[in-house]
């Protein structure tokens, strides 16, 4: 059975309006769910460069340019983890 995927990239831009709004905060981790080519996984690196950022991806296709962004990248179906056993 053939999996099919709605797709949507958030822009660039919304992602750093986004992280502009938490603005004067320290996160010590950024988890990206269905990150995708990594948009928000980008915009926070720029603004936190010390944050771990992790993104989670099931499109083989997307990881390239997500790995990109400097950002940890599981291939995996969001579904298919326990997140605090496997991020831990």
């Amino acid at each position: 059975m053939a999996r099919h995927f709605v797709d949507f990239q958030t822009p660039i831009e919304l992602c750093e309006k986004i992280i502009e709004l938490h603005d004067g905060q320290d996160f010590r981790r950024v988890l990206e769910p269905t990150c995708g080519a990594g948009s928000f996984l980008a915009a926070a690196g720029t603004k936190w460069p010390r944050t771990q950022r992790i993104g989670i991806e099931i499109q083989e296709s997307y990881l390239p340019e997500a790995r990109h962004t400097g950002a940890q990248i599981i291939h995996a179906s969001l579904f298919d983890m326990r997140l605090v056993k496997d991020l831990s």
